[in-house]
């Protein structure tokens, strides 16, 4: 979507998103540098489809036309380059809609969980889940020295 016109500010966030992704994927901590991006590229890419199904479709201009004078031919509908015109069928509306719809609501819970999973655990404390999906916690750094004892 970025690509359609390129602007300054649309090279700006390709370039920004590209290298971003890319310093990120070498090193985690780089991961702070993509979300304010990946935040943004998601909030333009969400809008548009936003746009798209939920604007009713422009009415053309033969149903538009004046139809008082029946031997005038009605003028060619006008097309508009780059205009999002929008979805005249409801049900593939409400088929691209509730799913998107259902993703954002139900991430920032998947965002709780991940984190709350994540960063509960102090760092000297390393918990883990086995295979079998109970917990381990590995706590190497407090653990008496049973040589001195």
């Amino acid at each position: 979507m970025m690509f359609r016109s390129l602007r300054d500010e649309h090279v700006f966030a390709i370039i920004y998103g590209l290298f971003a992704a890319y310093f990120s994927g070498i090193m985690v901590r780089l991961m702070l540098t993509l979300t304010p991006i990946a935040c943004v590229l998601s909030g333009i890419a969400i809008s548009v489809v936003l746009d798209t199904y939920l604007k009713n479709p422009e009415p053309s201009a033969a149903n538009t036309a004046n139809n008082s004078n029946a031997n005038v031919p009605p003028p060619p509908p006008v097309v508009r380059p780059g205009r999002y015109t929008g979805i005249p069928d409801v049900s593939l509306r409400g088929t691209v809609l509730a799913p998107l719809i259902l993703v954002l609501l139900i991430f920032p819970l998947h965002c709780t969980f991940v984190t709350q999973s994540a960063y509960s655990s102090p760092s000297i404390v390393l918990a883990s889940r086995r295979a079998d999906g109970s917990s381990s916690i590995i706590d190497d750094f407090r653990v008496r020295d049973w040589r001195k004892e």
